[in-house]
């Protein structure tokens, strides 16, 4: 492929998805890349699935979710079968872009993009959620519309979220609330990664 790549993650050495420009994913068996076949041409922007938990008998059938998002409100979701990626969130009115996601459980994960938008899966479906913190001065629940780059969660009970203007969040109970984090950092954060929530 000639396009552009933006994310990467891996269930193992030999099992490892690349996203980026014109809806290009690419998957690497430990020997070769290939490209994968997706029902979307939008830069694809990150990809993340759940990991495996203790040893995989590699005889067994993928089942894990792994889920690409992008341009557009663009979600997709690997069929291991198949090896294509399908749209995840047909009845989605999402058109802000997204750029970041992390499956926290095999019943809860995450997209975040442009303008405060959040989606959040169920095991099922995505959905959009409306992303409100209390306000720093009063309290009040506010929408943030700031750009929303970075997610990561260890467990999938506390979601942390990074984006423009070195806005942090941190959510409670999955996605039920969100609350600031000050960062102290006035650029934008575009990722986040820790080996656990502390």
């Amino acid at each position: 492929s000639n396009e552009d790549l933006l994310s990467i993650w891996g269930y193992d050495a030999e099992d490892i998805f690349a996203v980026g420009f014109n809806g290009t994913v690419l998957h690497y068996d430990g020997l070769v890349w290939t490209i994968e076949s997706v029902s979307s041409t939008v830069p694809l922007t990150s990809v993340h699935g759940l990991p495996y938990q203790g040893a995989r008998d590699p005889r067994e059938p993928l089942t894990p979710p792994l889920f690409a998002v992008g341009w557009g409100g663009t979600v997709v979701k690997r069929d291991h079968a198949s090896r294509t990626w399908i749209d995840a969130a047909p009845s989605s009115t999402i058109t802000e872009d997204l750029f970041g996601v992390r499956v926290g459980a095999d019943d809860n994960a995450i997209a975040v993009g442009d303008m405060g938008r959040i989606m959040v899966w169920d095991g099922i479906r995505w959905t959009h959620i409306r992303f409100r913190v209390p306000g720093e001065f009063t309290g009040s629940l506010i929408e943030p519309k700031v750009s929303l780059k970075g997610v990561w969660t260890d467990d999938g009970d506390r979601y942390f979220i990074t984006g423009a203007g070195g806005a942090a969040y941190v959510s409670n109970n999955g996605y039920q609330s969100f609350q600031s984090i000050d960062t102290l950092e006035p650029d934008p954060l575009r990722g986040i990664w820790g080996p656990n929530a502390g």
